[in-house]
């Protein structure tokens, strides 16, 4: 600091009163600046949340202390205020990338993926939805203007069993467990199934080959929903599709209202749609408009015949192989196997494990919540 003055002079009353004006004016500046530039340190650490805001805290006020006692003496240089500021700054970005390395660290070591640590960062400061895909992220903006989520995520949680339970307050939504079943899982014990408490169940009708485009009729079908419906399980049914045209899609909506016309199916007709990652595949240069044409064709036929159509899909299907604009009036089946909801909007049913464990099944079966009220038609 600079020591020119003498300890043995006394100034002028009128030069005491201009310095104190000049250093009061100055560390109400410098003192702006502190406050701006907490403002800034909590915008770009936000994820760190209060740790970080406390330690920039405590570094400003440290600041702050030395800028009284340089007040005290009657006079500090801008270098000096500077200075102190550029440190205060130093400090909090050098504790913050420490906590976020640190933060990194703990999650890798715990075996979490890198998705989910971007999903989880992102969630934080971002209104984005992430979704991988051939080894690239694609960052979607939340859409205000689409029918939200019926429940929050904090309402979807696994109990003891891994089931899923909706622990909200909204008798509209049921939270029924259910399942949804193909020839994979075999011969399957129904009456053991509903004892175990499932609900409902989602058949496979069957699908179309992804090389040839060959209809292929579920072997077990017939078994399965016979079996459910005996058991008093409210059914729905699924077919995968492979469509590469409306008219396909058309095809694939009249043979599932065949097979179903002898039984009672109170829930929704599925069109399943999933990305294929062989580029042999019959789908797979489609674009979003022509994948979007072909939902429609299947769902708006289904809905001609009197049943409730509904689309199944997981992150990518519903967020890049589809213009989700245009399919807003479906009902959404939604695929996504974790412990928390990431899906922002509404939805009806959420698959979220393909590896649950139910009486009567052998091996491993899909399980579903309901997230609406299942006696609704």
């Amino acid at each position: 600091m600079n020591s020119e003055r003498s300890r043995g002079a006394r100034p002028e009353q009128a030069q005491a009163r201009r310095g104190a004006r000049r250093a009061g004016g100055l560390i109400a500046i410098i003192f702006l600046s502190l406050i701006s530039m907490v403002a800034l340190t909590f915008c770009v650490f936000l994820l760190l949340r209060i740790e970080v805001l406390q330690d920039d805290e405590r570094h400003l006020k440290e600041s702050v202390e030395r800028l009284n006692a340089i007040e005290e003496e009657g006079y500090v240089t801008e270098a000096e205020a500077l200075s102190l500021i550029e440190e205060a700054r130093s400090k909090s970005e050098q504790e913050a990338t420490g906590k976020i390395l640190d933060w990194i660290r703990t999650q890798l070591t715990e075996g979490s993926t890198s998705i989910w640590m971007l999903r989880n960062l992102y969630s934080t400061f971002s209104r984005e939805v992430i979704v991988a895909s051939n080894g690239t992220f694609y960052f979607f903006d939340l859409n205000d203007e689409y029918h939200q989520a019926l429940v929050s995520p904090a309402e979807l949680k696994p109990a003891s069993d891994g089931r899923m339970r909706y622990l909200g307050a909204d008798p509209a939504i049921s939270g029924a467990f259910g399942i949804d079943v193909s020839r994979f899982q075999g011969k399957i014990d129904w009456k053991k199934v509903a004892a175990d408490g499932v609900k409902f169940a989602f058949i496979r009708v069957g699908a179309r080959g992804s090389s040839e485009g060959k209809f292929i009729e579920d072997a077990q079908f017939e078994a399965n929903i016979e079996g459910a419906l005996k058991e008093g399980i409210q059914v729905g049914v699924y077919f995968y599709t492979q469509a590469i045209s409306e008219e396909e899609a058309v095809e694939e909506a009249e043979f599932v209202l065949k097979a179903i016309e002898p039984y009672e199916v109170a829930l929704p007709v599925v069109f399943d749609i999933e990305p294929t990652d062989s580029p042999e595949a019959r789908t797979s240069k489609l674009t979003a408009k022509e994948n979007t044409d072909i939902v429609l064709a299947f769902c708006n036929r289904v809905s001609e015949a009197g049943y409730q159509p509904m689309l199944y899909g997981g992150l990518r299907s519903l967020f890049i192989m589809l213009e989700m604009d245009r399919l807003e009036h479906l009902k959404k089946w939604f695929a996504f196997y974790d412990n928390t909801q990431y899906y922002p909007y509404e939805y009806s049913y959420w698959q979220y494990s393909d590896s649950g464990r139910v009486d009567g099944i052998e091996g491993d079966v899909d399980l579903n919540i309901c997230i609406e009220d299942l006696a609704r038609p």
